[in-house]
């Protein structure tokens, strides 16, 4: 049978298929799976059923597809869309291909041939208008829309989606604005689609004017439009409206309820995100993996570490599989909150369990490698991206030279930068930041000039990271000219972090009274950071009574941080007022805060050993100790 598809003998391979059904059907099982097995076979057997319009064996074969789990394949699923659209049942055609995970340009050109062979013209050009925005293709899908001589509302609806994909949200709202021109009223589609894209772009004020819009006619009872206003709500921080509106909604579904959870969850309610996910269950809806995952993130956006794990654990006791997003989301949150080494046992785990990581997983484990400064499971990555070709990957390439730079390499990073064929900003932006890091200001303002001459258009972190440089290395002069460079030639808005380094540099640099001066030109509050480099500087160079002042400011910022009760009482300490030390003491007492002890770790093997200041629980202790004083004599002779 495989031979006889191959050899280009259909006729006759569908014949012995139909005689293979009839006397043994385990038979015709058997050949469907072995030729399922070479995908060209498979659909060569499927194409030949649609160019003889043999339905019936058709949908036959189809059946035996899904049983073997081969339905989802790209060729095969193209294939059977072909064989439905030349059989005239362009129903089934549009449900396969609107089954699929995945297409390819061979499963468009399917779904477009099948609609125009049965005569669908119009239904033809909007999937290839749908096609081209799907691929970013978007002046192509506006070149179609307009040599359309009559459109309908899913036409427009498919052209504002093209837009909104493609970030280009004005032409989306003049598509709309051309709509109303055009007496074309909106439906939820539409409404749905704007308020995704008002969603990701935080523009509250547009997404009002649209939930008006759906009041006033009547699309509040669509739950996927109610979906997308509660959404909207959630990302412009307006939690409460959010609320207000699911509480509104009649209808619930399980889209909606994860809607309301995932709000919660992003905005660190956990709380309140674990009230709703118990309320669902109440309201006879079950949850899914989707609310696990916005109740895990919940979780660790609230700093709940152990309330996530026990989540992700419990979720598996109850039959609920853990998917790529629950894996991802912990691995992150856990490489964030601290837990390094968890994070990248996690990973590990994902992979025994058959997940393979896509990029923000191997972005969160990076994370881990780099809190923990352990070069070790950093190279061993390293090397596990090489092995997948993972590490051409931007983002990921980004992140490996960040690694290695912060982990103490920099010529790793340097080599892994080198190795990048097409360079984007963001690898350019963590060369110069790992160059500042290590005190190579040269080398990095080196770098940031070849991107002006080579006319790259430069962001905000590019000037962070250069500015950084030049603070590391004292370099007043070249800081300040990149500064006011900054400001006038690339028309970029200095940020606190823009003058928090400028800052520093001139307060390294002894230069307190520019640095004040600076402070109150900007349109910012001075942040912790600016007033911690201040207070170094004024204690460095003997201003008693300014790091008085700082350090009453920094209280006043951060009253429970026990850096800065230190800060104030060294301040006192240096003033001779011992009163003051003793009061700056007692308070702290009173708040329960303690001095953090320093802490550091190493990897031996396989083992990590982490240590605090003082510590006496590692096993080997003594001789631990006994090593320390023996170096400390060594140092002292020499």
């Amino acid at each position: 049978m495989s031979s006889l598809c191959k050899q280009g003998q259909i006729q006759q391979a569908v014949d012995l298929f139909v005689e293979m059904e009839h006397k043994n059907l385990q038979v015709a099982l058997k050949f469907t799976a072995s030729s399922f097995r070479g995908v060209s076979t498979s659909e060569l057997f499927i194409r030949a059923c649609g160019a003889l319009e043999w339905i019936g064996i058709g949908k036959g074969v189809h059946g035996y597809a899904v049983k073997l789990g081969c339905s989802g394949c790209v060729f095969v699923a193209s294939s059977l869309v072909d064989m439905y659209g030349k059989c005239g049942v362009v129903e089934d055609a549009r449900k396969v291909f609107d089954g699929l995970p995945e297409r390819n340009v061979v499963t468009w050109n399917s779904v477009i041939v099948g609609y125009v062979q049965n005569g669908l013209n119009e239904e033809a050009i909007s999937s290839l208008i749908n096609f081209y925005s799907k691929i970013g293709m978007i002046e192509d899908a506006e070149m179609v829309f307009s040599k359309m001589l009559e459109k309908d509302v899913v036409t427009w609806n498919l052209l504002i989606s093209g837009y909104v994909q493609v970030g280009e949200v004005d032409k989306a709202l003049n598509v709309c604005r051309l709509m109303r021109i055009e007496n074309l009223s909106f439906d939820s589609v539409t409404l749905a689609t704007l308020m995704s894209a008002f969603a990701d772009t935080r523009s509250l004020k547009f997404g009002k004017v649209g939930h008006c819009y759906c009041i006033r006619n009547n699309l509040e009872s669509d739950v996927v439009v109610v979906s997308s206003i509660v959404d909207m709500y959630a990302k412009c921080e307006k939690i409460n409206c959010a609320k207000r509106v699911f509480n509104s909604s009649f209808i619930r579904d399980l889209v909606l309820w994860n809607t309301m959870l995932a709000a919660f969850a992003e905005l660190g309610h956990s709380g309140e995100a674990l009230k709703m996910f118990y309320q669902m269950q109440l309201g006879s809806v079950p949850p899914n993996v989707i609310s696990w995952n916005s109740l895990i993130l919940g979780f660790l956006k609230n700093g709940q570490v152990n309330e996530a794990k026990d989540m992700f654990w419990q979720m598996q006791s109850l039959g609920v599989q853990p998917n790529l997003v629950t894996w991802t989301t912990l691995i992150s949150g856990l490489a964030k909150s601290g837990f390094g080494y968890e994070a990248i046992l996690t990973f590990q785990q994902m992979q025994e369990a058959g997940i393979k990581p896509n990029v923000v997983s191997i972005i969160g484990v990076l994370l881990a490698c780099i809190n923990m400064a352990s070069l070790q499971n950093g190279r061993a990555l390293h090397g596990y991206l090489i092995r997948h070709s993972l590490y051409t990957s931007i983002p990921i390439a980004t992140s490996l030279v960040d690694m290695y730079a912060k982990c103490g390499n920099i010529d790793q990073a340097k080599r892994v930068f080198d190795m990048i064929e097409h360079k984007e900003l963001p690898v350019y932006n963590a060369m110069i930041s790992s160059y500042a890091l290590h005190g190579q200001a040269v080398e990095a303002l080196a770098l940031y000039q070849g991107l002006k001459e080579e006319g790259v258009k430069l962001d905000d972190i590019t000037f962070t990271n250069a500015l950084y440089a030049c603070s590391h290395a004292m370099m007043v002069n070249e800081g300040l000219e990149l500064f006011f460079d900054m400001v006038s030639n690339h028309s970029i808005n200095p940020s606190i972090e823009h003058y928090g380094c400028v800052i520093n540099l001139l307060s390294r640099c002894g230069n307190l009274d520019e640095a004040f001066r600076l402070i109150g030109t900007m349109p910012y509050k001075p942040d912790a950071q600016m007033l911690g480099s201040l207070l170094a500087a004024c204690r460095e160079h003997n201003k008693i009574e300014l790091e008085e002042y700082l350090s009453n400011e920094l209280l006043k910022l951060q009253p429970d941080n026990s850096g800065n009760y230190i800060a104030m009482s060294n301040a006192y300490a240096a003033a001779g007022r011992w009163d003051e030390v003793s009061k700056v003491r007692q308070l702290m007492k009173e708040r329960g805060l303690r001095k953090i002890p320093g802490c550091s770790w190493i990897q031996i093997g396989e083992e990590l050993h982490v240590f605090v200041a003082g510590d006496i629980s590692h096993p080997e202790t003594e001789k631990i100790y006994m090593t320390l004083a023996l170096l400390g004599m060594e140092m002292s002779f020499r």
